[in-house]
């Protein structure tokens, strides 16, 4: 369960610098913000994997145009999706984490933690593009070196907006986001080195045939889902 994974990973490391750095009350408006988190990084999944399906099913038929056209799909509705969630976060942030957190003390936290996640959406749901399509090209080495970049680079941007900045949870929320963005950043820039099978092309950055990509990746979704729900 790759998704929960990567979502786990991301909310122990602010989990550890909050908590250390600020209170204990700081510490649970993260954690009631970590099913957010979480269905975030489902979506991801839910998009990247149905794509890299699709396209591994066209590669088995020699078709590699259409396996380009799956990969650029992935990345427009990734994009797609992500701004859809950032303006939720810029106008319906309080809204969202009403429905987490009732403890009118902890709302504040609770909501500026949720509102920096949201508007940062797009970072997360992007890195899974190369997560998943970096296996087509035999680059699995890449893929560990991408969560290895994840966690070193939310360690240090825990650590800079925490105890040098000093911008609470909101920059716990940042340090998640940014280092999810390296880490994409990246992965895309390996898929475009020498022997991979797919590359890039910001023209070709187009939607194409939804209706596959979420039959591949439904499966998926829905057991990375019911992880998430053992959280709730």
């Amino acid at each position: 369960m790759v998704s929960v994974l990567a979502g786990t990973v991301n909310t122990l490391i602010d989990s550890a610098f909050v908590t250390r750095r600020l209170d204990a009350k700081a510490l649970a408006a993260v954690s009631v913000n970590m099913p957010l988190f979480l269905i975030i990084c489902v979506a991801g999944c839910f998009l990247s994997i149905g794509a890299f399906v699709a396209s591994s099913n066209a590669l088995g038929k020699n078709d590699i145009q259409t396996a380009g056209k799956y990969l650029h799909s992935a990345i427009f509705y990734s994009i797609f999706t992500g701004v859809l969630i950032t303006l939720v976060g810029v106008f319906f942030s309080d809204l969202v984490a009403s429905f987490l957190c009732s403890d009118r003390e902890l709302m504040p936290m609770v909501s500026e933690y949720c509102k920096v996640t949201l508007i940062g959406s797009a970072a997360y749901l992007l890195a899974y593009v190369p997560a998943y399509f970096l296996q087509i090209g035999s680059k699995a080495r890449s893929m560990t070196i991408m969560m290895v970049i994840m966690i070193v680079t939310d360690v240090i941007f825990d650590w800079l907006f925490l105890y040098v900045l000093d911008w609470g949870v909101g920059g716990a929320a940042l340090a998640s986001v940014l280092s999810m963005a390296i880490s994409a950043v990246y992965g895309f820039i390996q898929m475009q080195l020498n022997g991979g099978v797919l590359h890039i092309s910001l023209g070709r950055i187009r939607p194409f045939d939804l209706r596959n990509i979420l039959l591949y990746g439904s499966t998926s979704a829905v057991g990375n889902l019911m992880g998430v729900l053992r959280i709730f």
